[in-house]
Order: structure tokens, then C-alpha cells, then sequence
């Protein structure tokens, strides 16, 4: 959700910079790709899921006291078109609430796999490489289809 705002900033700078005849550079990458990621992968993010997410995201990803849902048109919405990176980032360095960056950078990767999917994001062929913080360079999240 920062980095949303942060760029709902930036895209109003935009405007301010071209209605004042500014040129304007943009930071995203001009031809990103949609993330991709083995259907394995998401699989292995069911358990580590449910142990160490469930019980604040809900057993379905909806969402439950505080926690916002990290799946569904809300989330989506703020995520759709972002790096994939940034939501590894995110999740690897404040999730679990109660204790973040607890877990292995593969566990977080295997997660965002299964929220990947969760969303109706396709996975990729089975020699598709498994997401790593790595190797995502400018993939980006897509819309749900």
C-alpha cells in the first residue's frame, strides 16, 4: 500500500510537471513482464501459509481482524502493475506481524507464489524458475484474469 502511494505521488508530479511543460522520466520499466512463477511453488507457499499467515490473513486469504486481504479486487487494485519485487520486500521484511523477516527468502518467495495464484495469476510452464528476489528483475504483477 506504500508503494502505491508513493506512486499515486509520483503520478501526480506527472501532471504538475507536464502541465507546466516539464519533461517527465518514469521510473517503471517502459516493456515490463508479467511475473511468473511454478505451479510447484505455490504449492510449497499452502503450508507456510497457513502456519505462519493464516491466522491474522484469514484460511483464505480474505482477510480477518486487522489484516487486509491478500487476495480480491482490494488487493488487486493495489497491487496489480507494481514489481513483483516489491511486494517480496514488503512481506519478507514485515510479515509475520510478530515476528518479520523470520522466515527463509525462499519461504517468502514459495508465499508470494501462492498469493500469485490466489489471484488468478496463471502459473508458468513446469520449467518456469521458481520466483527468487533475484531473478524477478522487472516483472510486475498482472491483473487478475
Amino acid at each position: 500500500m506504500v508503494f502505491a502511494k508513493m506512486l499515486s505521488v509520483r503520478n501526480a508530479l506527472a501532471l504538475v510537471a507536464l502541465s507546466s511543460g516539464l519533461a517527465v522520466v518514469s521510473t517503471l520499466p517502459a516493456s515490463a513482464v508479467d511475473v511468473a512463477y511454478p505451479a510447484s511453488q505455490a504449492r510449497q507457499g499452502t503450508p507456510l501459509y497457513r502456519d505462519n499467515c493464516s491466522s491474522c490473513h484469514g484460511d483464505r486469504l480474505q482477510g480477518a481482524l486487522d489484516a487486509p486481504p491478500l487476495k480480491g479486487d482490494s488487493f488487486m487494485a493495489s497491487w496489480a502493475g507494481q514489481p513483483a519485487t516489491a511486494l517480496l520486500e514488503y512481506i519478507s521484511t514485515n510479515m509475520p506481524q510478530d515476528r518479520p523477516g523470520a522466515l527463509e527468502p525462499k519461504q517468502y518467495a514459495q508465499l508470494l507464489a501462492l498469493i500469485l495464484k490466489e489471484n488468478g495469476v496463471a502459473a508458468g510452464a513446469d520449467d518456469t524458475p521458481p520466483i527468487a528476489a533475484d531473478t524477478l528483475g522487472d516483472a510486475t504483477i498482472p491483473a487478475a484474469k
